[in-house]
């Protein structure tokens, strides 16, 4: 669908928030909850698109999938979309590097410490965010200081530490809402 196609699709504000996944995946986290949102008010977008075929590491006797189907194939550092759109960004990047064919790469993405710290979307989340607008980010325990920096023309206000069994050697995730300097207003 191109970027014209979709904003015709964005249907008025009162229908509700519009929501930025700004790095989707497989979008393994929302277990199927993504579909709960009413059409043209949830918007995924990847710099991948396709069946994404592994060997599990725990379970080698079968094959698996990972189907990544973003809405709109973009690259979160040049957003397609226009100013003051979205009411939420889920910033929930590739965690660590892995190789091209390995199991974990192939299911949630890979990305380098360096790739990492030079994540260019500070300005792009600024343009795109309501000034209301708030951005949640999923990152575990040894890019929680990187995030910080890449994000760092909004506010961290709430840090939610998660435990998880598929994040055992990374430690704690970190789910960090964030929102813009002075944009939040309780009136």
């Amino acid at each position: 669908m191109s970027i014209d196609q979709y904003h015709n699709k964005i249907i008025s504000d009162d229908a509700g928030p519009l929501i930025l996944d700004a790095c989707c995946g497989g979008k393994l986290m929302y277990h199927g909850l993504e579909q709960n949102i009413p059409k043209g008010r949830f918007v995924s977008i990847d710099v991948r698109r396709g069946d994404f075929w592994y060997r599990n590491a725990f379970n080698s006797k079968h094959d698996r999938v990972t189907r990544v189907r973003p809405d709109v194939i973009a690259d979160m550092q040049h957003l397609p979309f226009r100013n003051s759109i979205f009411h939420l960004i889920i910033f929930d990047p590739p965690h660590a590097k892995f190789s091209k064919t390995s199991y974990f790469a192939k299911r949630y993405g890979s990305m380098d410490d360096v790739n990492f710290s030079n994540l260019s979307v500070n300005d792009e989340f600024t343009r795109v965010l309501r000034r209301s607008g708030l951005i949640l980010a999923k990152i575990y325990s040894k890019r929680r200081a990187q995030l910080l920096t890449i994000l760092g023309g909004f506010v961290p206000f709430l840090d939610i530490w998660h435990k998880s069994k598929s994040y055992k050697s990374c430690g704690v995730v970190h789910w960090i809402l964030f929102c813009q300097v002075g944009g939040v207003s309780l009136n």
